[in-house]
């Protein structure tokens, strides 16, 4: 419950409407992994999410790519090789490589990724 609520104010902080906390909110969210870190379950996840837009947002990069590829070690263990969430995980990873002038090991990782299914878009 602890990192549930740690989740949430994460989520506020990054959300606000006039101006974003994001120190705060990747606090929150750094907070919840220090507690739910390892689990792979649905609180993990959600931290992971925070951290890594937070990340983005603030233009930490090799930080964000951490928690990218946990997120998809996670949602592998939770849901399979083959699902689109693993997919949509792989994405960030890719996007996290590009930013970081990456771009060989951003290639091969897009090649990894499942095929979009039909009607969407493989960007993700």
């Amino acid at each position: 419950k602890v990192a549930a609520s740690l989740n949430n104010l994460g989520e506020l902080h990054r959300r606000k409407e006039v101006k974003a906390d994001l120190p705060r909110s990747l606090e929150y969210a750094e907070q919840s992994l220090a507690i739910v870190g390892g689990t792979a379950g649905p609180e993990e996840e959600i931290a992971l999410l925070i951290a890594s837009d937070v990340l983005a947002s603030m233009g930490r990069w090799q930080e964000k790519l951490q928690r990218d590829r946990r997120l998809v070690e996670v949602r592998r263990d939770t849901h399979g090789t083959s699902h689109r969430s693993v997919a949509d995980a792989m994405r960030r990873v890719v996007r996290s490589l590009e930013a970081l002038g990456r771009h060989d090991e951003a290639v091969q990782t897009q090649a990894r990724i499942d095929p979009a299914e039909p009607g969407e878009s493989p960007a993700g």
